[in-house]
Parts: C-alpha cells; structure tokens; sequence
C-alpha cells in the first residue's frame, strides 16, 4: 500500500514537472541534482572537499585584490589593474557559487554558474594577450595597429562569445528539459572545447612572436630572467588550456575515461570521493596557473619603484612590457 502511493506521488511529481517545462523560468533545480551540479558548503557543511575549494578561490580573490589595492594609484583602467579586477571577479563568481545555496533554475544555473566564470576566465586571458599583441606592436614601431585592428578585433570576438554564451545556455536549458540523462552536458562540453582551443591557440601565437620579438634584444641578467619565468607561464598556460580543450574534445565525443569515472562517482552516498574530483579539477585548471600568473605579477612589480622589462629606447620606442 506505501509503495503504491508513493509511486503515485512519484508519478504525479513527474506529471506536474513535465507540465511546467513549458516555462522554464519556474522549473528549479531539484536538491538531488543541485548536490551535483551546485554544492555548496551552508547545503553540505560536513563535506571537506567543497571547503578545500571555497579557501582556493578564497586565496586566489584575496590575492587579487590585495595586489589591486596595492596598484590602485594607477588607475583603474591600466592593463594590470584590469587583469587583477577580471581575476578577482572570475575567483569571486566561484567563490559565491560554492558558498551561497541559490534557488536556481536551469538556464540561469547554466548561464551563471557554468558559462559566466568560464567566460570571466576568457575575458582574463585576452586582456593579457591584448596587452602583450600591444607590447609587440609598439616594439616594432606599429602602434597605429593597436587602434585600427587589435582593439576592434578583440572586443569583437569578446562581445560575439559573449551572446554565443547566452544562447549555449538557453539551447542547454532546452535539452536538458528534453532529455535530462542525455545531450545537454555534451553539448557544452562542445562550446568549452572551442572556447580553450581558441585560448590556447591564441596564446601559443603571441607567445611566438613575444620571443621572436625579445631575442632581438639584449637585457641585463635581472631582466632576461624575467623573460624567462614569463616565457615558462606562457606555456604552463599553453599547456593546460590544451589539456583543458582536450578533456572537453574528449568528453564531448563520448571518449573521456577520466570524466565517465567521476560522473560514475555522482551516484555514490556521500558523495565525497566526487566533490575530492572537482577540487582537483579546479586546482589543476584554475587555482594553479592563475596563482602562477598573479605571483609573476607580484615579482615583476616590486613596492616603491616601476619595475619594466625595456627602460630605453630600443628601436626608436620606449616600451615597458609591464606598465604597473
């Protein structure tokens, strides 16, 4: 008799979720799918992979914000100061999505929780490139390039991700409604794909003609090894946003092992063992290579002085490759 009503329950559940998902701003993510799709530590404060996490973006939002505050007397809209603000809001969105439980729906736990921090991570990583395509111009006495093509060219391409971001999560949303076992998540892993082999590419190219560009010149011992460390977290950069595209290339095609063994994880009572997964994920991919970055920073820019990788004119140009 209790099993019969329950699954009457069962079905009249099913019934009314499937009358509602014809408006989509009413249908929430259930607690069974939010432990997997959004935990948090107020809904599972006794779960230690998840407060792992929350002090990683903690440090990392710390840190980007100490270094803006210690900066902030060259103006917001300096290179740098942007790169540290995109950085600390990219940790912070992580930070407030693994600490505060929200009553999400869908589109809006996919367009917010999954696309926005990938996108504020995009955004981040073509500042850098922006500046450092702005450095090589000026090097090279282009700088007319800088307004006339790099400029457009990349605000662009950012505006275009952007809309393309909204749209993945409205057509993700659809699918998932559709087919809640099967489609939606490959489908993003698709657009993840595309968006990091983009980063990657882009950054083994300016990368290239950075070092193209600086052998051509000759820096005192100090100086050539902080070309040196930058060149190393070039290619940490390089090299993990590979790995990154290849794991969503893989996981989009059905092919990723690593992925199938942590979804496998998913149906497992507690769910530790998946929540120790996602903080190695982010580690590895996130928290790391933006650490590197921020303390590259720190370094190159010591308290009390300007600190440059060109104080002369070389080639008829003055061009710091980092203007504090």
């Amino acid at each position: 008799m209790e099993g019969a009503l329950f699954e009457h329950l069962r079905a009249k559940k099913e019934s009314d979720m499937a009358t509602l998902l014809g408006n989509n701003s009413v249908v929430t993510v259930d607690d069974v799918d939010c432990r997997v799709q959004c935990p948090t530590v107020t809904m599972l404060p006794h779960e230690w992979p998840l407060w792992l996490t929350v002090f990683l973006y903690a440090t990392l939002f710390l840190l980007s914000i100490s270094f803006l505050i210690r900066s902030r007397h060259q103006g917001i809209f300096s290179f740098k100061n942007l790169f540290l603000l995109l950085q600390a809001t990219a940790a912070g969105l992580r930070l407030i999505f693994f600490i505060v439980t929200i009553p999400w729906t869908y589109f809006w736990l996919f367009l917010l929780a999954i696309m926005l921090p990938i996108y504020s991570q995009f955004l981040t990583i073509s500042l850098l490139v922006v500046f450092l395509w702005k450095c090589i111009f000026s090097i090279n006495n282009q700088t007319h390039l800088v307004s006339k093509y790099l400029y457009p060219v990349a605000g662009t391409v950012i505006a275009v991700l952007g809309c393309v971001c909204v749209v993945y999560a409205y057509i993700a949303d659809e699918r998932h409604n559709r087919d809640k076992a099967n489609g939606y998540d490959w489908f993003l892993a698709q657009l993840f794909a595309i968006i990091f082999g983009f980063m990657t590419l882009c950054l083994m190219l300016v990368a290239y003609y950075l070092w193209k560009t600086l052998k051509r010149l000759a820096f005192s011992s100090d100086k050539q090894r902080k070309v040196n460390m930058a060149m190393k977290i070039f290619a940490l950069y390089m090299f993990l946003f590979a790995l990154r595209t290849l794991w969503s290339v893989l996981y989009a095609t059905h092919q990723n092992l690593l992925q199938s063994m942590m979804n496998d994880l998913q149906d497992r009572d507690p769910l530790t063992a998946y929540y120790a997964c996602i903080f190695g994920f982010y580690f590895f991919f996130e928290f790391f290579p933006s650490a590197c970055l921020l303390i590259m920073l720190f370094t190159w820019l010591p308290r009390g002085r300007k600190s440059v990788l060109l104080e002369q004119d070389i080639y008829g140009v003055n061009t710091p490759l980092l203007h504090p």
